[in-house]
């Protein structure tokens, strides 16, 4: 697995899920709170989703790895994450359970289920939100907001 493949993809999630948080920000201000309720709602469904992806990851660790875990789903950055331990093991992760050596999720395996997660429950929601949003805007005063 090449780091110019992994790092850009990294990056494009983060730059996605920034402006997924733009956009909420500009619904909010400019009062199409429909808008900003559904992209709310598929913002936290995504989190969600990852959220259950890491706890079938993480079964049988203690809490303490589960919630450092959480920690960068919450932060937006879990891509990020993902791809770092996919560089640093390079499909030999495992963690000391019970005793015994158990394997997880090969990394790669992880970062595409992750990739795969966040392009059906984020990127084509949003995609066509943020269409319909682009739509019903003009002839109004916000119009220009989006040029």
């Amino acid at each position: 697995v090449s780091k110019f493949r992994i790092w850009p993809s990294a990056a494009i999630s983060l730059g996605d899920h920034l402006s997924d948080l733009a956009m909420i920000y500009y619904y909010l201000s400019t009062s199409q709170d429909s808008a900003a309720k559904w992209m709310i709602g598929i913002v936290i469904f995504t989190l969600l989703m990852q959220a259950n992806l890491t706890q079938l990851q993480t079964r049988g660790v203690n809490n303490r790895e589960f919630m450092k875990e959480l920690f960068f789903i919450v932060l937006g950055v879990n891509s990020v994450r993902s791809a770092y331990l996919l560089l640093q093991s390079e499909s030999q992760q495992e963690l000391n359970v019970k005793g015994k050596k158990e394997r997880l999720f090969e990394p790669l395996r992880k970062y595409v289920i992750t990739k795969q997660l966040e392009m059906i429950t984020e990127a084509l929601p949003t995609l066509f939100l943020q269409l319909d949003a682009l739509v019903s805007v003009r002839g109004t005063e916000h119009a220009d907001d989006f040029l």
